[in-house]
């Protein structure tokens, strides 16, 4: 109570001073020894503080700083990771973070970006949200995406008149829809009188094509759930889409997140306002997964709900820790995300440039990918590869033929705004030397971890 801050005089924690260790101020002086101890006295881009004054020190951004200790910290095996699978590995400030674990503390420290935010001001979190989507309405839910899917569903199920008569209600999904979510899915609404249906994919393009709908002409419909971008990466043509589902009098669910929605269009323009709900979870803008394994979700509307619909949002609204989506947005800001998902983008392109130049790799799908990619590698054992790859510190993508035997030799790849040139030039040379040598003795070097 009496150290609110540390002073000059001031470089331990007291017995009176309640901020934690890890939030403690160096001293100049205490910085430039830990840069010795580091070997950075040579590096040019440190120096004793008798010799400058502060306005010359050299300043790096957080993401610099970030990405040069990732660098240093190499040496004690911490895996290059270019697999996603939906779960994006984007730079998030450490104030947010800290934000999520201590957000008394972030409030109350003087001088923090927090107390120039409203922290609490939901209306302000949704607005955000809200600009994202282009949708009218929008919730911030305390559930993570598939239970919220699951809940949305039933409760579409119990307004519809399927329901009234007691029917067997009809809902379909998009094979390009995360297996995850899927199967999840699909285990919750066994017995809630509720036909999931899969929707299987163009070969060519891999997105749903309209000839999968079409056999459902006949069929009532509650329901059509997507994905925006899907699941290899790709954008449904979520008008056509929409435009069948209209005509069918059911509700077009899409999902995404706030990462893809700042770069690209909102499937509720692109659908010409014929979607109806667009949901997906906030792991991007800071609240990564609890101690329950998920991240609360947002839920964003058409139209106003009402009755069961409605009860989701009221029941499950999410309160805690509402300062970290806010600080989120409001010190990193909507165009924070936009830099994100293109630097990560640009990186992805650029990886899939290089791999293509090696022989027997391919890009799968002819359509463009955005977030992930899925590439083929003709000819070779691709789970192998993937074990001699995570020798060399490397955990390269994610193996699609157990959820799409069709896909075999394929992989899911991703790259994310913390991936150097350097780090994609090391990947791609490796995976050369695979490709090359794959079929002779093999890599002496073993696996430090199971693929």
């Amino acid at each position: 109570a009496n150290c609110q801050l540390p002073t000059a005089n001031c470089q331990l924690p007291t017995a009176n001073c309640q901020l934690p260790t890890s939030l403690l101020m160096l001293s100049d002086n205490d910085f430039y020894l830990l840069c010795n101890e580091c070997g950075l006295e040579n590096s040019g881009s440190v120096q004793p503080v008798k010799d400058v004054i502060d306005s010359e020190l050299p300043v790096l951004t957080e993401s610099e700083l970030t990405s040069f200790l990732q660098r240093r910290s190499a040496q004690d095996s911490i895996a290059f990771n270019f697999l996603s699978a939906g779960r994006f590995n984007n730079f998030i400030p450490e104030i947010i973070k800290a934000g999520k674990l201590q957000p008394e503390l972030c409030r109350n420290f003087p001088g923090s970006a927090y107390q120039k935010t409203d922290l609490f001001s939901k209306s302000n979190i949704e607005k955000n949200i809200k600009s994202l989507t282009g949708m009218p309405c929008c919730s911030v839910v305390n559930d993570d995406l598939t239970t919220l899917l699951t809940s949305l569903i039933i409760a579409i199920h119990v307004e519809s008149d399927t329901s009234k008569n007691e029917a067997l209600s009809k809902v379909l999904i998009s094979a390009t829809v995360s297996p995850a979510i899927r199967s999840a899915l699909r285990t919750r609404l066994k017995y809630q009188s509720i036909d999931l249906v899969v929707l299987d994919y163009d070969k060519n393009s891999g997105r749903l094509c309209l000839p999968q709908l079409q056999q459902f002409d006949d069929s009532e419909i509650i329901a059509v759930v997507t994905a925006w971008p899907n699941y290899f990466g790709l954008l449904e043509d979520i008008a056509e889409i929409s435009d069948w589902v209209e005509n069918k009098g059911g509700k077009l669910i899409g999902l995404s997140d706030p990462l893809s929605l700042s770069l690209i269009k909102s499937p509720f323009s692109v659908a010409d306002g014929k979607l109806d709900y667009l949901l997906g979870d906030l792991q991007a803008v800071g609240l990564t997964a609890s101690q329950y394994g998920y991240s609360p979700s947002f839920l964003a509307s058409a139209k106003e709900l009402h009755g069961s619909i409605n009860s989701i949002t009221s029941s499950h609204e999410y309160t805690d820790n509402l300062s970290v989506i806010h600080s989120s947005f409001s010190l990193s800001g909507i165009s924070a995300l936009y830099q994100s998902a293109r630097i990560s983008n640009d990186s992805l392109n650029l990886l899939v440039e290089k791999l293509t130049e090696i022989g027997g790799v391919e890009k799968r799908f002819s359509s463009n990918s955005m977030n992930e990619c899925v590439i083929e590698i003709a000819g070779l054992d691709v789970e192998k590869a993937l074990k001699i790859l995570s020798g060399h510190n490397f955990v390269f993508g994610y193996v699609l033929q157990d959820e799409y035997p069709e896909l075999s030799n394929c992989l899911l790849i991703s790259c994310s705004d913390q991936h150097t040139m350097e780090d994609i030039d090391k990947l791609v040379t490796k995976i050369a030397t695979v490709v090359k040598n794959l079929s002779t003795a093999g890599c002496p070097v073993k696996p430090k971890f199971n693929n």
